[in-house]
């Protein structure tokens, strides 16, 4: 498939412009196209140049895979829209191409199992609800219970299903106040508080009552309202307070006798007991103070002394004293007592009955009664009994002393007699210990709420109000039937039924209000229909009786609905009205079903190539392998971004080819084995040597490239630089030498050469301060640095030069090996003479021949020739010296051009030839051209000079 497809993207090449696809677009896929490209690489080959291997430099060509985007297989190109659209050849007959040779249906659709181009409805003979129709039966989905032939449901644990088809919460105790919102779970309706699971109570705040109802308390029994949340006891006839129903608890000093307060008296003797608890004396027991002398008197009986009293009068003597009896004589007076009538008395005892203070009392002599006696005191009070201390009101004794008391709140009509405790007014009665109500007359009570006075009826006024006692009045739209009873007036009067409010009617059995004063019969079903009667019932016109019910008349049978009225459908639940049938219900699916067709009610059937998702609604596309990328369509993968389709997967795209790395993700590279990232460039990976690199690069794992002008060494991880000429030093660099000690390159051509501190004559310097002389010759011993040849004369009258060659002295001609004398005569040349000092017109000194007589002429001849051959040999030196400079300059500018030009393998010397003073070089080896004329004028000198020398020896001789 990859040739095929590999061919395609070759042949739309030409003609597509793929620079406008996106990567990742749907239909976008890569070609691989080789690009030209070329690289610098080294090479060391099999020749020698010196001592190392020759490297040369070369470039390379190579290819290089690229990735561009063009139309998958089975894809073309629209160029209006820039896309590749998906090709179908058969065409999508109801439905569009999403895939090649893939149609997909659109909602409601199926594809026909036998034309896969084609979209058809499906229909289902039954409506089938949370389940599916296989050969017109349903089957319910996983998790759903059968209900019926048609539907199917699911209710969670705690829920039933009722008739409306929804799951309801499960309360297996019924909620009292409350709904049931959750299994075994009771919400409180408004004014209720939660009291258990089950249970709420109404909200209210009640006194001796029970909350019957939000804010609403009803009194517990034998006890009365007070207001809206307070209830009071009852008590009849009650003078003190009423503590609990119809128990009264009478005031301090008081006892209750049959129900009435009365006061205490039990001690009040010989007087009236008022009810207010004073005990009123009779006028008998008083003596002439008025104080009451038997109150609290005890008869006891006592041994009484009687006196006996002798004068009668006051003209009868008094007897001595002596004559009265010593032990009973209380006193004696001598003289007659005008008060007493006596003058004296004499005791007798006796024993009578006495009235003495009863215990608990004492005898008060200045109120001549006996009061009682209070042992722990009676502050601010009176102690009218034995420990027993009143206090007059207000005030009330605690810790026997009397004080004012205190009530809160304040008393209502009455007065405060004890803490929080009022006594009532007269003609007040008490409601609780601090609030007093008017006493109602007789027929007539205090209303619980208003506390004002109302009139009482035995019995209770039914439809009426109680105006008098045992009196009462209708109320508003009802009449008087008796004393206490009222009945409802309706008009017009009730049809099939009891009047039993105004205008209000309760129907009989069988028959339900129609308006406030009619009852129409029941019927148990009679929907589109007349009931004449309880359950008799008329079906009107387009319905019939089916099983008591009228039923709608439909022509046609309703497909998933029912016939509601005649000729009318209405769906089942979960279906709507199919548009080009009214018979005819199709399944609704809320949300609509996405890639998907509604088969059943809220139940998707995914299309060909769709597959289910978490939800019941939804279908996805099914594609194989489409990791990295939406599968948009089936087998149709929309790539993620970052990634591009290739063979019908999405792989991450690159930028950039990553360089011994593989694209793992977008614009990421993942190393291979033996590679590292590198950190300027992330897509390139560099190769990892476990050992460093030198002068080299790593270019592969563990292998090292030598740099352009390096070359590999014994040890694989180091190269060393490539020096073409490298003697006589270290190679560090590139055509770099660093020269050993004793060397230099100072030369033209880079190269390491000795070092002579003194310039070789005759030689080269082979090494440093070392020269060597060349073939014939030898070393000075006195100085190394200077080779010559022996000369193969003794050289008299001459020098030897370090070619080995005689040179003569002036006038001297070298024969034999030796210098002879031969002057040269100005005869032989064309001269000029200055004071005898003469030469020819070449500059050659030359001498007169002198022409004297024989004896005197070879003493004066002698003289003569003897200051000849000194001028003469003065003019050679000179001479000679001119000449050398002229060779000095030749050499030097000689040497000069040689430096400049590249010449491999350098001159023949090896070092600069010089010559010394009183010397002239003369170089055997031939040097193109070097000294040539030189070397022809010195010759030309030497001829001459002969003929000279030739005649100055026979001078000589003559």
């Amino acid at each position: 498939m990859w040739s095929t497809s590999r061919v395609f993207c070759f042949l739309v090449l030409p003609i597509l412009n793929v620079e406008a696809f996106k990567l990742g677009d749907d239909g976008v896929c890569i070609a691989k196209i080789s690009v030209p490209k070329t690289r610098i690489k080294y090479v060391t080959l099999n020749k020698w140049c010196g001592k190392k291997k020759c490297v040369v430099k070369r470039t390379e060509r190579y290819k290089e895979t690229a990735e561009k985007p063009v139309c998958c297989n089975g894809w073309e190109y629209f160029v209006d829209k820039d896309i590749c659209s998906p090709i179908c050849r058969t065409g999508c007959i109801g439905g569009q191409c999403v895939a090649p040779e893939v149609c997909h249906c659109d909602p409601s659709s199926v594809l026909d199992p036998s034309h896969k181009n084609t979209c058809i409805k499906s229909k289902c003979d039954y409506p089938c609800i949370n389940s599916d129709c296989i050969n017109n039966t349903c089957i319910c989905h996983r998790g759903f219970t059968k209900y019926n032939t048609t539907h199917c449901h699911k209710c969670d644990s705690g829920y039933f299903l009722n008739d409306d088809f929804d799951c309801i919460p499960i309360c297996n105790n019924p909620c009292s106040n409350g709904k049931c919102t959750a299994p075994d779970t009771c919400t409180c309706l408004d004014g209720y508080v939660q009291k258990d699971n089950i249970t709420c109570d109404p909200i209210c705040n009640c006194v001796n009552a029970t909350c019957v109802a939000p804010n609403k308390c009803s009194c517990y029994e034998g006890y009365t309202h007070l207001n809206d949340s307070a209830c009071a006891p009852k008590c009849d006839n009650c003078d003190g307070e009423c503590v609990e129903p119809y128990v009264c608890k009478c005031k301090e000093g008081f006892s209750n006798f049959n129900g009435t307060c009365k006061a205490n008296c039990d001690k009040c003797k010989h007087g009236e007991c008022l009810n207010t608890g004073v005990c009123r004396e009779n006028d008998a027991d008083k003596n002439e103070t008025g104080n009451n002398l038997r109150n609290n008197l005890c008869k006891t009986t006592v041994a009484a002394h009687v006196k006996s009293y002798y004068a009668k009068s006051k003209s009868q003597a008094c007897p001595k004293k002596t004559d009265c009896d010593q032990n009973d004589l209380k006193e004696f007076k001598g003289k007659f007592n005008a008060k007493t009538q006596r003058c004296c008395f004499k005791k007798i005892q006796k024993y009578i009955e006495k009235e003495t203070c009863c215990p608990g009392y004492e005898w008060k002599n200045e109120e001549k009664l006996c009061a009682p006696i209070c042992t722990k005191g009676c502050v601010g009070g009176r102690c009218t009994a034995p420990d027993q201390c009143d206090c007059d009101r207000p005030l009330i004794l605690k810790n026997f002393k009397c004080i004012t008391p205190k009530c809160e709140p304040s008393c209502t009509n009455g007065q405060c007699i004890d803490d929080d405790k009022c006594e009532c007014n007269p003609g007040y009665r008490s409601v609780n210990s601090t609030f007093c109500v008017k006493q109602c007359d007789l027929g007539y009570d205090n209303d619980p709420t208003t506390l004002i006075c109302n009139p009482i009826c035995d019995n209770r006024c039914v439809n009426g109000t109680c105006v008098a006692p045992n009196t009462c009045d209708c109320l508003g739209g009802y009449k008087k039937i008796d004393q206490y009873n009222c009945a409802p007036i309706c008009s017009p009067s009730c049809k099939n039924g009891q009047c039993t409010a105004p205008n209000e009617c309760s129907c009989f059995e069988g028959y339900k209000r129609e308006n406030i004063t009619s009852c129409a019969p029941i019927c148990t079903s009679c929907d589109h229909g007349d009931c004449i009667a309880p359950n008799t019932c008329v079906c009107h016109d387009g319905y019939s009786k089916v099983n008591g019910t009228c039923t709608a008349v439909c022509n046609q049978p309703c497909t998933n609905g029912v016939c509601i009225e005649p000729n009318i459908c209405s769906c089942n639940r979960g279906y709507i009205k199919d548009t080009e049938n009214p018979f005819n219900c199709i399944p609704s699916c809320e949300p609509k079903c996405v890639n998907a067709t509604c088969i059943f009610p809220n139940k998707c059937s995914c299309l060909n190539g769709y597959e289910t998702t978490d939800n019941n609604y939804s279908c996805k596309p099914k594609c194989v392998g489409c990791i990295n990328g939406d599968c948009v369509a089936p087998n149709k993968c929309r790539c993620h971004t970052g990634y591009i389709l290739i063979d019908g997967n999405c792989k991450p795209y690159c930028e950039k080819n990553c360089t011994h790395g593989t694209c793992t993700a977008p614009n990421t590279c993942t190393c291979k084995n033996g590679y590292k990232q590198d950190d300027s460039d992330n897509y390139t990976c560099l190769a990892i040597c476990d050992k460093p690199c030198v002068n080299s690069t790593c270019d592969s794992p563990n292998h090292c490239s030598c740099l352009d002008g390096y070359k590999k060494t014994e040890v694989e991880s180091v190269c060393e630089p490539i020096c073409l000429s490298c003697i006589n030093g270290d190679c560090i660099a590139p055509e770099k030498c660093r020269c050993f000690d004793g060397y230099d390159s100072a030369g033209m051509d880079g190269k390491c050469s000795p070092v002579c501190t003194k310039p070789c004559i005759n030689g080269q310097c082979t090494s440093p301060n070392t020269c060597s002389c060349t073939k014939g010759y030898e070393n000075d011993k006195d100085d190394p640095s200077i080779c010559y040849i022996s000369c193969s004369g003794p050289c008299k009258n001459g020098k030897c030069t370090l070619e080995g060659k005689c040179v003569c002295n002036p006038d001297y001609k070298l024969e034999n090996g030796t210098c002879i004398y031969r002057p040269l005569l100005c005869s032989s040349c064309k001269h000029s003479c200055v004071h005898d000092d003469c030469h020819c017109d070449n500059g050659t000194r030359c001498i007169v021949e002198a022409h004297t007589e024989v004896a005197s002429s070879t003493t004066t001849a002698g003289l003569a020739g003897l200051e000849v051959t000194w001028i003469s040999a003065a003019a050679t030196v000179l001479l000679l010296l001119v000449l050398l400079a002229v060779v000095m300059q030749r050499i030097y500018n000689r040497r000069r051009k040689f430096e400049n030009s590249k010449i491999e393998e350098g001159n023949h010397y090896g070092s600069v030839v010089y010559t010394v003073p009183d010397a002239l070089i003369n170089n055997k080896v031939n040097l193109d051209n070097v000294d040539e004329i030189e070397e022809a004028e010195l010759a030309e000198d030497e001829d001459s000079r002969e003929p000279l020398n030739s005649s100055a020896v026979q001078n000589n001789q003559v």
